[in-house]
């Protein structure tokens, strides 16, 4: 790989950054608008703690918003609800003991 070829890739992972930065802005922007400030103060633990299921969360407020079903912000207590029912849809492995 020559200079050039070195500098090209260089632009081009900084772009990338740059245009996930700036859909990350973006979408917390929109749950600032979507969330009060305690239910944001949640998500952003969230965030914080688990980065795949926040993720699914911000994919399915958004979702929810774009589609008309969200009316108003959304409370803690509502986001509560909504996490409960988001893991409640998560499967627990089973683990089962074989004995001899």
């Amino acid at each position: 790989m020559n200079e050039d070829e070195a500098q090209e890739l260089r632009k081009k992972q900084i772009e990338e950054f740059r245009r996930m930065q700036a859909e990350e802005l973006q979408k917390r922007e929109l749950m600032k608008q979507i969330l009060d400030d305690h239910a944001y103060g949640r998500l952003s633990n969230i965030r914080i703690a688990n980065k795949s299921f926040y993720d699914k969360l911000v994919m399915l407020l958004l979702s929810l918003y774009r589609s008309g079903q969200i009316t108003g912000r959304i409370t803690e207590k509502q986001l509560l609800a909504l996490l409960n029912k988001i893991q409640e849809q998560r499967r627990e492995p089973e683990i089962s003991f074989k004995r001899k």
